[in-house]
């Protein structure tokens, strides 16, 4: 009996020192190459949170997209910075992230970090099922799970083993285009589904191209209390009231002229009604909403495809905005 548990014992104590080396060997010699190029949203974000900037600004591709022609490459925050002398401003964005990576990177902000102002892009089409349902947004959900302070080989196995919100791309595709067919718009006619609307577009014979067709799949939908993006606006709200930080939704200007060439009057109405449903719905919560939505024409977009891409005096136009409320409230005074 003792030399049976003498056996178990040492093969058990073997066993466990050989994993304490494995995971040894792969946290220093390995993982830091994987978190470069698998978890970089978590040395993005300690980085910008390193900096202890004053104003703390979450965006996506709208902040630094810059025209192939502008002469003026500076980004948003920094056209921020520039207009408003006193303090620094420091940005956390990058190519497709939305509420819910500002939300999970919130949650990381460090105890001994209080900026003086939270700024975050509301952007509308972050709220419809296609960016809801973006062909990146597993692999975005796949660099949180390295966004910890958890052994990088279990962080490894975890993303391996899809152990985060994944959802299979078909499933994806499925669920968009069953919105598509079935989610019904407070309009009439033709355009109470986003398919019925595009088809209507495709049958026009004045239309070659199909700009107008891309603007209804992407801001072709109505913002209510249950839409997954609004579940993370909330949680931000929460988050800032808690750690008692001001806080500022800004809404980026959309193309809302070239919706209405391309698409008809009907899609403008209905980003309009979306923008007062946010703006009634925070009107009594710790947050303060900047509404630029129409802020710039068509001239200030430099792409045709829906994005909120702005030339050089777009992206100045939009700080402006943001500076017209920060001189408002004074920010500098505050504590």
């Amino acid at each position: 009996m003792k030399k049976g548990f003498t056996y178990f014992s040492t093969r058990i104590a073997a066993l466990f020192v050989i994993v304490v080396l494995v995971t040894a060997v792969y946290e220093y010699l390995y993982y830091p190459s994987t978190l470069k190029s698998e978890g970089w949203l978590k040395t993005v974000g300690e980085t910008s949170f390193s900096k202890k900037a004053d104003i703390l600004y979450f965006s996506a591709s709208p902040n630094s997209a810059c025209a192939g022609f502008d002469t003026d490459r500076r980004s948003i925050d920094q056209m921020i910075r520039d207009q408003y002398k006193g303090l620094s401003i420091e940005s956390l964005d990058t190519g497709s992230i939305h509420g819910g990576i500002f939300l999970y990177a919130l949650n990381h902000l460090p105890k001994d970090y209080q900026p003086k102002v939270v700024l975050v892009d509301m952007n509308l089409r972050s709220f419809g099922i296609r960016w809801l349902n973006s062909g990146l947004e597993n692999s975005l959900q796949r660099n949180l799970v390295y966004w910890n302070n958890n052994f990088g080989l279990y962080n490894r196995m975890n993303a391996a083993l899809k152990n985060y919100a994944y959802v299979p791309m078909h499933e994806r595709i499925e669920q968009t285009d069953y919105d598509d067919k079935f989610y019904h718009l407070p309009l009439k006619d033709s355009c109470n589904t986003v398919k019925k609307w595009c088809d209507s577009l495709m049958r026009r014979p004045d239309k070659q191209d199909k700009v107008g067709m891309e603007m209804v799949q992407f801001f072709g939908f109505e913002i209510t209390k249950t839409n997954r993006m609004m579940v993370y606006y909330d949680q931000i709200v929460e988050f800032c009231n808690q750690r008692n930080i001001k806080l500022i939704f800004l809404i980026l200007p959309e193309n809302l002229e070239g919706m209405e060439k391309n698409a008809g009057s009907n899609l403008k109405c209905l980003c309009y009604k979306n923008v007062h449903f946010l703006k009634q719905h925070y009107a009594h919560k710790k947050v303060t909403i900047i509404d630029a939505v129409d802020k710039l024409d068509a001239s200030y977009f430099f792409e045709t495809y829906p994005t909120e891409h702005y030339r050089a005096d777009g992206r100045k136009i939009v700080a402006g905005e943001v500076v017209k409320v920060l001189k408002t409230q004074d920010y500098k005074t505050q504590d």
